[in-house]
């Protein structure tokens, strides 16, 4: 696909109402809660030079890394965003059912990330 192509297909969706309000609400929900995520652990990251990554209900505690990686998480979950909804906007022309299950994807996997990132809180904090 050209970038003149994805300009045009992108300008297309960009004027279907829901497609856009979609695509608002999955990087408000995404940025919002990658901010919410940091406002709440950064405070917290001087009483341990640890921060607990991944909690398993079985196992319990299982990823144990270094403060620094508390930017991993809310970027991986912003940036997969932010590539979804760049794919569905270049395929809102050719493949209009395929962009659309992105933008809805984006919004559906918001749910889950943001429930883990809420749980690491509680875990770290």
């Amino acid at each position: 696909m050209l970038q003149r192509d994805w300009l045009l297909s992108s300008k297309t969706a960009w004027q279907d109402l829901w497609f856009r309000s979609i695509t608002i609400v999955a990087m408000l929900i995404a940025v919002g809660g990658s901010i919410y995520f940091l406002w709440k652990l950064l405070p917290a990251r001087h009483d341990s030079p640890t921060m607990v990554i991944h909690y398993n209900i079985y196992l319990g505690i299982d990823q144990i890394q270094s403060w620094h990686w508390i930017w991993f998480l809310p970027g991986i979950w912003s940036v997969l965003t932010l590539l979804d909804l760049i794919l569905a906007y270049g395929w809102y022309r050719g493949e209009f059912h395929l962009a659309w299950s992105l933008v809805i994807l984006s919004i559906a996997w918001s749910i889950p990330w943001f429930i883990s990132l809420v749980y690491l809180i509680r875990i770290n904090i």
